[in-house]
């Protein structure tokens, strides 16, 4: 089968997950007055700066190219945030003042609906019709999207074979004895509640005050099985790398660090689904630079921009033509044409404030435990 059939079939469970955005943001299916788009000079006569808040090492020449060619005069200007907290915490407080944002699609109804984004013009995008159609779903709120996904991946376990005999094969193995100090976990209350709902079939998100209480006490249960809570992707892969944990809960970029780093490791597909997650642009409502902020975003998920991010960083990327262009050793290691994995993989889904708030509470008392 084709490659690009393959990867424009993606994880049907994208849908449910742009229709919740839709329904959180308030407008519904199509319904309210649809929002203006920013005013602002044509990008070709926009000498910028464009102000990007971004992930640390995404300021890197090869992501923006086609922009930086076309646009040679304009300086890009970058600020970095480390998860989607701070992300959406830096802008909504006024900590940064930027043009376009790097958030996940689990946090674009919260920008929405903080009236802090601008409705992005998709018919100025060339490639926007290259892009997987369920990814592009995910930034639809009513009639106008709000975000343009660019990169995604799993969230799973990655196992040292050299040092693991058993293979885990389900959240609730990280409960087994036999994997006591053997553990590194991100510490991070989403991801910890999540996996222990996935591990206990519990209905993540829509946890119950007693759900809550049981996922906490299970965590505190796998701190005797933990060695390490990783904050940074490179503490994981570090770790991994010198021998001093066995199985790590990471993305699907680490694992391919840690093998690159010369461990013998497999990223497990649980039976009960990796974790997934899809993130993009959004552009600031206050944006004077519209124009040329959406130029970058096309540069951005241009092919030739998304074999960078497969082949340099070992991420998925929304242009289904990108996995044409890419390695095919690295295409076929991350699992990136892999449809009966994305079929089962949890992708990550809007959260409300109040969820939040619960998780974190929870993953505050499982550390002080």
């Amino acid at each position: 089968m084709r490659k690009l059939f393959r990867l424009l079939s993606v994880v049907a469970v994208l849908v449910l997950v742009g229709a919740a955005c839709a329904e959180e943001g308030g407008t519904g299916g199509g319904g309210g007055e649809a929002a203006p788009f920013p005013s602002s000079p044509p990008a070709a006569e926009d000498p910028g700066p464009l102000r990007l808040l971004e992930w640390a090492g995404y300021e890197i020449p090869e992501f923006h190219a086609p922009f930086s060619e076309a646009y040679p005069d304009v300086k890009l200007e970058y600020q970095f945030a480390d998860a989607g907290s701070s992300f959406y915490q830096k802008v909504a407080t006024g900590g940064v003042e930027v043009d376009l944002a790097h958030p996940c699609s689990n946090w674009v109804t919260t920008w929405y609906d903080a009236g802090l984004i601008a409705p992005i013009d998709v018919s100025r995008l060339s490639h926007w019709d290259e892009l997987d159609p369920k990814m592009r779903e995910l930034g639809k709120i009513g009639d106008q999207y709000y975000f343009v996904p660019w990169d995604w991946g799993y969230e799973s376990l990655i196992v040292n074979t050299d040092m693991v005999e058993e293979l885990p094969d389900s959240w609730a193995d990280l409960w087994d004895p036999r994997y006591k100090g053997l553990i590194a976990m991100e510490d991070f209350s989403e991801g910890a509640v999540a996996m222990t709902a996935w591990a206990f079939d519990l209905p993540y998100p829509d946890l119950s005050d007693e759900d809550l209480e049981f996922i906490k006490q299970k965590l505190i249960e796998l701190k005797r099985n933990v060695k390490l809570f990783w904050a940074g992707s490179t503490d994981l892969v570090q770790a991994m790398v010198n021998g001093d944990v066995a199985i790590g809960y990471g993305w699907n970029d680490q694992f391919a660090k840690v093998v690159d780093g010369g461990v013998n490791a497999v990223y497990v597909d649980p039976q009960d689904g990796r974790g997934g997650w899809v993130c993009g642009f959004v552009v600031l409502k206050d944006t004077p630079h519209y124009d040329l902020a959406l130029q970058y975003i096309d540069s951005a998920i241009s092919p030739e921009v998304g074999k960078e991010a497969i082949d340099l960083y070992f991420l998925g990327h929304s242009n289904t033509k990108s996995v044409e262009l890419a390695d095919p050793e690295t295409v076929e290691m991350l699992g990136l044409l892999d449809t009966d994995v994305q079929a089962r993989t949890n992708f990550a889904v809007p959260l409300t404030a109040e969820q939040r708030d619960r998780f974190n509470q929870v993953w505050s008392e499982v550390l002080a435990a």
